[in-house]
């Protein structure tokens, strides 16, 4: 069963709803507005779900703030600015 609160201590940060879309191996996470996840404790955690999670979503009230993609055996991250969700940059994660 899910618990919620775990959840959200193993994220370290507020969540309201996770999704996991086993198709594509991509994994969302909803959170309220000002709130945010770890990356390494996100990326643990749908690697848990599926070995093979391939791309991770994080929206902060409904809007897109974080992307982790792997490329090529690492995990990279993906912020979209606020005010231009259509501008980002990249940084490289070692996971």
């Amino acid at each position: 069963m899910f618990d919620r609160e775990k959840c959200a201590y193993v994220m370290m940060g507020l969540v309201g709803e996770i999704r996991y879309n086993f198709l594509e191996r991509e994994g969302s996470i909803m959170m309220p507005e000002m709130s945010c996840v770890d990356s390494k404790s996100a990326i643990a955690f749908f690697k848990k779900i599926d070995p093979e999670v391939r791309t991770i979503l994080s929206f902060n009230n409904g809007r897109p703030d974080m992307r982790y993609e792997k490329e090529e055996g690492k995990w990279v991250s993906i912020r979209y600015r606020k005010e231009n969700p259509a501008l980002t940059y990249h940084r490289e994660m070692t996971v």
